[in-house]
């Protein structure tokens, strides 16, 4: 498996491994949440390590498909993940 591989196999269902700008908490119907902000897909096939995908300053995620409005992810609730 890839790197990019391993690394969707840690998300749910639904979520894709994507590399974000920031996670920042947003309270929906009161439970707190993470929304992925400026967030790209990783590349699954790449054998390249995530740290060349994804930038030191990046969060690893798993996201669920949200709408990329310029840099804003609207419905994109991210669970972060660790290598």
């Amino acid at each position: 498996t890839t790197p990019g591989q391993s690394i969707q196999n840690q998300c749910s269902q639904g979520q894709t491994a994507k590399c974000c700008n920031s996670l920042s908490k947003a309270v929906a119907n009161l439970i707190p949440i993470q929304i992925g902000l400026n967030c790209v897909s990783l590349d699954l096939i790449s054998v390249l390590p995530i740290g060349k995908q994804c930038t030191q300053s990046q969060a690893l995620a798993c996201c669920s498909s949200g709408q990329q409005t310029g840099l804003v992810n609207l419905g994109n609730v991210c669970v972060p993940v660790s290598l």
